[in-house]
């Protein structure tokens, strides 16, 4: 079991929808579970099963937290350097 996008989930796994901007992707998910509104439930397939709510993002970011528990850390890298004080400096356009 998982947490993925709507595109590379599959069965057994648990996705999100929160914007229609994803309906057409959210229609052919092969996720199990799938959290996300009462608005776009009817655009889960039968094989699908909603979790409805009114947090889908938050209620996402928590079980993302249970399945990654080190994915919501932010280490900033102080060995980062500007690209212009680096040979790579004319590579990148």
């Amino acid at each position: 079991t998982d947490i993925k996008d709507l595109n590379s989930s599959q069965n057994k796994e648990i996705t999100f929808l929160h914007s229609k901007k994803y309906t057409d992707l959210a229609k052919k998910t092969k996720a199990s579970y799938c959290l996300t509104s009462k608005n776009f439930q009817s655009f889960l397939p039968s094989s699908c099963k909603a979790i409805i709510t009114d947090k889908v993002l938050l209620h996402t970011a928590q079980i993302t937290k249970i399945f990654y528990p080190d994915s919501i850390t932010d280490n900033y890298d102080n060995t980062v350097r500007n690209i212009n004080e680096t040979q790579l400096k004319e590579k990148v356009k």
